[in-house]
This record gives C-alpha cells, sequence and structure tokens, in this order.
C-alpha cells in the first residue's frame, strides 16, 4: 500500500521523522485510499511533544488552539495540516473533550481511544500500514464497528453515535450488531451535543445512499435530535425515508425533504432551534406553506408562482412534491398493497358461497375493493365475507306463524236446500231469503 502525500503533508511527516519522531498518517485519509478514493484531508499522529512540534516547525505558520489536547496545526502552502500528539484520554464529564489527556510514546493507546475501526488505521511510508484493530478487515466487510466498548465510546462523547450513522450512510456500510444495540441504548445522550454539530454530521448523513435505511432502522435517534418526528405515524414516517432517498443529495433539500409533511409551525420551530440558516429557514417556511397548494398547470400560474416564491424556491417545492408523489407509489408497491380485485383475499366464488347471487357477485367484489382501498375494512377473508353478506345477501322475511287454509265451498245442487250459516246468510244462493228455516 502506497500513499501519495500532497507536498504539505510529506513537508511534515518528513520533518518529524528527520527528528527523530514516530509520524503515522491517521484516520479518514487511510480509510479513504483503501476504500480507492480521494483523500480530502490528511491527519498527523505523533509521538513529538507539542513543545517539541511548535519548535521544529518555529519558522512556520502554526494554529495552537488545540495545543491542550496535544494538537498543532501547521498551515503550508495555504493548506492545514492537524499534528497531534499520542495520548490517552481523560473522562468525557462534558460529554465532547476529554477533561485531561495524558501524551503517550505508545501508538497502540493513541489508537485504541479513538471510535471506529475504519479510522483508526496508521500509514508511514517505512511502515506501512498499521492496523491494531482489524479495520482494513472491516472495510473489507463493509461494516461499522466501535474500537473496543462501544457503550464507552459513546458515553466519553455521544456524537460519535451520529458519527458511526453517518458512515454507514455515506458509505454504504453494515452497522455491527452490538455496536447498533448499544446505539440505541445511549441514543438519549444526544440531547447533549450542541445543535450545530448534530446538524453537520445529519447534512452529511441524509446525503448518503443507505440514508432511508438508517432513519428507518434508528428512528429513536431521530427523534431524540429532531423530536417534531415523533409526531408521524409509522407509515407517514416511511414516506418521509423514502421521500429523503428520491430526493437530489442536496443537504438542505434532503433535510426539508424529512420535514415536509410536518404542520408548518413545527417545521418553523425545528428551523430556528437547530439554528438553520436564513436562507435554509425561509425555504422551510415556503416549503411548508404550500406544501399542499396545488402547483400551477399553465404558464400564468407558473409566473404567478415564481413571482411569489422566487426559481430557486419554487425549484425546490417542485423538487419535493415529485419526491413525495414517488414516494408514495413506491411504498404502496414494496408493501403489496391490495390495489385490484385480483389482490382481494375473496373471490366471486367466495362470496357465492356466502350467498351473494352470481349477477351481484362483481358488483359485490368492486364495492369490497373500494372499501379496501380506503382503509375502511382491512383485506381479510372473514372480514370482507362479513361484509358482503351484510351488504348483498337479503335475509328472507321471518314466518308470521301458521295461516288457516280457507276452502271455497260449492254452490248446492238444484233443488237442494241451501245451508244455513251462523249469520243467516246463504251460501252459494244469491236469491236466498232473509233467514232460514227448519
Amino acid at each position: 500500500m502506497n500513499i501519495q502525500l500532497p507536498p504539505p503533508v510529506r513537508y511534515a511527516m518528513n520533518a518529524l521523522i528527520r527528528a527523530g519522531h514516530q509520524a503515522y498518517i491517521v484516520g479518514g485519509s487511510v480509510r479513504d485510499v483503501l476504500l480507492g478514493k480521494e483523500p480530502h484531508d490528511y491527519d498527523i499522529t505523533t509521538s513529538a511533544l507539542p513543545e517539541e512540534m511548535t519548535e521544529l516547525f518555529s519558522r512556520d505558520r502554526l494554529l495552537l488552539n488545540g495545543l491542550k489536547h496535544g494538537t498543532v496545526t501547521l498551515i503550508k502552502y495555504g493548506t492545514a495540516v492537524e499534528m497531534t500528539t499520542f495520548r490517552i484520554d481523560g473522562e468525557y464529564t462534558d460529554g465532547r473533550h476529554p477533561d485531561d489527556v495524558e501524551f503517550t510514546g505508545n501508538l497502540y493507546e493513541d489508537v485504541t481511544r479513538r471510535d471506529i475501526t475504519i479510522n483508526a488505521l496508521c500509514w508511514n511510508p517505512e511502515t506501512g500500514l498499521i492496523d491494531y484493530v482489524d479495520g482494513e478487515d472491516d472495510i473489507n466487510k463493509r461494516i461499522i464497528r466501535c474500537v473496543g466498548d462501544p457503550d464507552r465510546r459513546f458515553s466519553e462523547d455521544p456524537l460519535r453515535m451520529l458519527r458511526a450513522l453517518r458512515f454507514s450512510s455515506t458509505l454504504d456500510f453494515d452497522i455491527d450488531p452490538l455496536t447498533a444495540e448499544c446505539l440505541l441504548d445511549n441514543c438519549q445522550s444526544l440531547e447533549k451535543v450542541a445543535v450545530e454539530r448534530v446538524l453537520t454530521e445529519l447534512k452529511k448523513l441524509l446525503t448518503g445512499p443507505r440514508a432511508e435505511q438508517i432513519l428507518l432502522d434508528f428512528r429513536p435517534a431521530f427523534e431524540v435530535i429532531l423530536p417534531e418526528l415523533s409526531d408521524l405515524t409509522s407509515d407517514r414516517y416511511m414516506l418521509a425515508a423514502r421521500r429523503v432517498s428520491l430526493t437530489p443529495e442536496a443537504p438542505e433539500l434532503r433535510l426539508a425533504a424529512l420535514l415536509y409533511g410536518l404542520e408548518p409551525e413545527k417545521i418553523a420551530s425545528c428551523a430556528a432551534r437547530m439554528k438553520f440558516g436564513k436562507l435554509h429557514r425561509r425555504f422551510l417556511e415556503a416549503i411548508g406553506l404550500n406544501a399542499v397548494r396545488p402547483l400551477p398547470t399553465d404558464r400564468a400560474g407558473m409566473r404567478r408562482m415564481l413571482g411569489e416564491m422566487g426559481a430557486e424556491l419554487l425549484a425546490g417545492l417542485i423538487e419535493l412534491r415529485n419526491a413525495d408523489t414517488r414516494a408514495l407509489c413506491h411504498l404502496v408497491i414494496q408493501q403489496g398493497d391490495c390495489v385490484s380485485v385480483k389482490q382481494l383475499a375473496v373471490s366471486a366464488e367466495d362470496v357465492f358461497e356466502a350467498g351473494v347471487s352470481r349477477r351481484k357477485s362483481g358488483p359485490c367484489l368492486s364495492f369490497l375493493l373500494d372499501e379496501v382501498i380506503e382503509d375502511r375494512l382491512p383485506n381479510e377473508r372473514e372480514a370482507l365475507l362479513a361484509a358482503a353478506k351484510e351488504n348483498f345477501v337479503k335475509e328472507p322475511p321471518a314466518p308470521s306463524g301458521k295461516s288457516r287454509k280457507r276452502h271455497k265451498k260449492k254452490p248446492p245442487a238444484q233443488g237442494q236446500e241451501a245451508e244455513c250459516r251462523p249469520d243467516g246468510d246463504l251460501s252459494g244462493n244469491a236469491d236466498a231469503q232473509d233467514g232460514c228455516t227448519e
């Protein structure tokens, strides 16, 4: 493995090594090289004490604001190079920085204090790659795993939880099961982290290819940093996560996609608390106010909306609306929602056997489909058959008791006396007398 160091980094490394100190490239730059990516910056870890570094680079421009924790920043050729002494961290009572550090000449002790294995790899031109924590193996397996005990790492600095999620999202790596379990157990402590640090990690996380899955798998953590999300039902939260993945990879736009659908006042409250920039807050406000406004379909309508919102805001709104529609379509298909008669849990034969006539089986199935689509009925056999019977099967009228059978008497034959009924009426004889005689 060989790393082509930029001139400022090579200058610092060579100076430290020539002076008799150990010096290694450490962290993200080594990880990126192993992933075949171009590193964006380089950090150096060294056995040189802070005072030895300031003396060695006394003719160069230095930034000493990190001196307490052993960090000296060299500015060379317009590039900043951080050089930090091997150290052992003390307690983290503020949840961000160690209360004190102990400088050490041992590289292993320095490496094992770091957050995740893939960021704890070291390299220099003489020794090549040094890996005390199986970070290279985790890169090959595409796994995010804490160095040592995850509970301890996360309690030292809760932001490490967001960093683990961010690297999983942006690198499309799985999170080690133990690391994931400890993250969920400790995520409430994220409320201690400054919102500026949270926002920086969140924006990077949301632009990753695995953002949707991370949002779904670690919802409790996101509800700590964005409590407004707890207002969303399970379905609406799933829709928000899918909408993020279908929105262009601009951090502000993806954050808007996550919040899209919340009440405007909730979005405004979130933007203020998280200290979003002025333009981002204006965009979110416009999104909230226009979330359900119909998009224009003619030139006049488009002119009016452009005049009100401006081209950039309107373009963002259109992207979100399109992503929202696509996300809803994807979820309906993915979850196998019933959208046709064929997908109903009953067939025409089923409703016929339940008592629905053949002639009415078609209208019955159409009725059941509509009820299922509108969530008025579950797509379950028993519920559907009960609805079919209730709406399409007529119960026979209840019997009203035995009725006497009445027989019509025949008229008497000619010359035969008419039968006299008790009421004096003569049956069958129109010319009968008013009474009867014996």
